[in-house]
């Protein structure tokens, strides 16, 4: 039987293979025009610009891997990894940002709606 190698190191060469795979800064593009879209048209392009220059890409790649080291295994990582290098997998991280588009206003509007019933009950 097989024991499956796991260390630090090994989850930090995980991470990074991962972070190849699925660069921040392809995420926080899908984010920024997602959030460009909630914006009057004549708007965009400025925020759009704003947004990446004060956006720290680098910084919340390392928080990124460090979380991802913390939590995941490096064959774990690994699978993650494998799946986004995958033609499938590729094809649905293309589309992520536009699900999250989607989903997000639904979520903030629920736990809103959820967080104003809980005050509601306090009184």
């Amino acid at each position: 039987m097989a024991v499956a190698q796991d260390s630090p190191e090994l989850r930090a060469k995980a991470a990074d293979r991962y972070l190849k795979s699925v660069p921040m800064s392809a995420m926080l593009e899908d984010a920024y025009a997602s959030l460009a879209q909630q914006m009057p048209a004549d708007q965009r392009e400025k925020f759009l610009k704003d947004i990446r220059s004060i956006v720290r890409i680098e910084f919340l790649e390392s928080i990124s891997k460090e979380k991802m080291v913390k939590v995941f295994t490096a064959d774990e990582l690994n699978a993650i990894a494998s799946f986004y290098e995958s033609k499938e997998g590729a094809s649905a991280m293309k589309k992520f940002g536009v699900y999250m588009g989607e989903i997000m206003p639904v979520i903030q509007k629920e736990m809103m709606q959820a967080m104003a019933k809980l005050r509601e009950e306090k009184k």
